[in-house]
């Protein structure tokens, strides 16, 4: 082995990013970066499978680049997958970029080949002086320590071992051995923000400063290391203000407030729910007007809604779809019926003793002689009213959860049970006065959340 595949298991080691005895996919666009990869994990005695894609975007050249790695892996005994894509159609139909179609289309393919193969991990060719190109182009966008931090060596399946590399030790890598490579003419011409780094903006750097690239580099490990002590830090202060409750997510507003950049951690919490800065922003600007919602579309294309209330922000992941109305068969003495957000009812029709009354508010004991016509669970609307147990008087639900403190949320979310048209069960939390069993009572339900 040589000095320069000695340094590439060093970092696969370090980073742990493979292990002996994976199988896995190696990207191969015929380039020098993905020739060398290809080479390297062969020599380090890795099972590899290669993967082409070909996106028909430079004509002859891409076809010529799919034939050149089929040359190479015959040469190689390595197997190989190719497909190709009409990346212009798909970009289009999804109002993508080409880069952007490209990548999904190429990461999509990844993800299914290592399935079909059983491989553990796909091999992404980017090297260092990517890394850089990354950095100027994420601070061009404007960005936080992570962009910052250019391209993580292991982001899930996918792995980087040339990170450690320089462009022009991978060239010098292939010479030695006499390994020709293709050429993307694309890259030749600074027509996009990342050609233009690399073929003016770094020569110039460097023109400055003979050791721009290394320190540039020096600077990513740097932040790296910030990085850590940065979540780890992060990570201890959501701990103390994030909670649950009833099936939602709740930020405790004082102890966020206090913290010495409340913009950092929410972006922290929120921003892989699908939360943007501007977002955040309105949120921390909002903070004390209660009721205020905000609402995203997560990655999974799972809706979320944060709702600022009193003490707490809470956060709703999934469906908030109205729950339709459901009716409880009484001529079954018992039965269970599925509720929004993972909930069930369970019901069962007894013979009454007092023993049997449960006093906890997710359960309900009903005196089934003064319950008329249909049981129904469904959404509490404005208007309704009851008499809780315990009191004389007529009170409406808002009010009676107003009073109870059950965050804004919840209230959108809270199911009664009415019989005859009377709330009979604020279900979880009070039954009805006008439906309580009592001395006389002989035949009960009882309801268990």
């Amino acid at each position: 082995m040589t000095d320069f595949t000695d340094k590439i298991r060093d970092f696969i080691n370090e980073n742990k990013l493979l292990c002996k005895g994976e199988h896995i996919v190696a990207a191969v666009s015929g380039g020098a970066d993905s020739v060398c990869l290809l080479l390297v994990l062969q020599e380090l005695g890795y099972e590899i499978v290669a993967a082409h894609c070909n996106f028909h975007l430079r004509g002859g050249e891409s076809d010529r680049d799919e034939e050149f790695v089929k040359a190479l892996c015959d040469r190689k005994g390595i197997k190989l997958h190719i497909t190709g894509f009409d990346t212009v159609s798909y970009a289009k139909s999804h109002g993508l970029s080409i880069e952007m179609a490209a990548r999904e289309l190429r990461y999509g393919f990844f993800r299914q080949l290592m399935q079909e193969e059983h491989c553990d991990k796909t091999a992404i060719a980017h090297h260092a002086d990517d890394n850089i190109e990354t950095l100027f182009i994420n601070l061009l966008r404007g960005t936080g320590i992570n962009g910052l931090c250019g391209i993580k060596p292991q982001n899930g399946p996918f792995v980087r071992p040339l990170l450690c590399c320089r462009r022009n030790e991978i060239l010098t890598y292939l010479k030695e051995r006499g390994q020709d490579y293709m050429t993307d003419s694309t890259n030749l011409v600074a027509d996009v923000v990342r050609n233009r780094i690399r073929l003016e903006v770094m020569p110039l750097l460097e023109n400055i400063t003979p050791a721009a690239t290394d320190n540039i580099l020096t600077t990513i490990a740097n932040l790296n290391e910030a990085r850590n002590v940065h979540d780890h830090a992060i990570q201890n202060v959501a701990d103390c203000i994030i909670g649950k409750e009833e099936g939602l997510i709740t930020i405790d507003k004082d102890r966020l407030l206090s913290q010495p950049s409340p913009i950092t951690i929410l972006h922290h919490l929120l921003a892989p729910l699908g939360f943007n800065r501007t977002q955040l922003q309105k949120i921390l600007q909002s903070i004390n007007h209660t009721g205020s919602q905000f609402e995203t579309i997560s990655a999974d294309e799972i809706p979320i809604r944060l709702t600022i209330d009193r003490q707490q922000l809470y956060i709703e992941c999934g469906n908030t779809k109205p729950f339709p109305p459901t009716s409880i068969d009484l001529k079954s003495n018992k039965g269970i019926i599925s509720l929004p957000h993972g909930n069930q009812l369970a019901y069962q029709i007894i013979d009454y003793t007092p023993d049997a009354i449960r006093r906890e508010k997710q359960c309900a004991c009903l005196d089934l002689n003064k319950l008329n016509g249909n049981l129904i669970i469904r959404h509490t609307t404005n208007g309704d009213s009851f008499i809780p147990f315990g009191m004389r008087g007529r009170k409406l639900v808002s009010d009676f959860l107003t009073d109870e403190k059950v965050p804004l949320p919840l209230k959108q979310r809270q199911l009664v049970l009415e019989a005859d048209g009377r709330i009979a069960w604020v279900i979880g939390r009070r039954v009805s006065n006008e439906f309580r069993t009592d001395s006389s009572t002989q035949r009960a339900i009882i309801l268990s959340l």
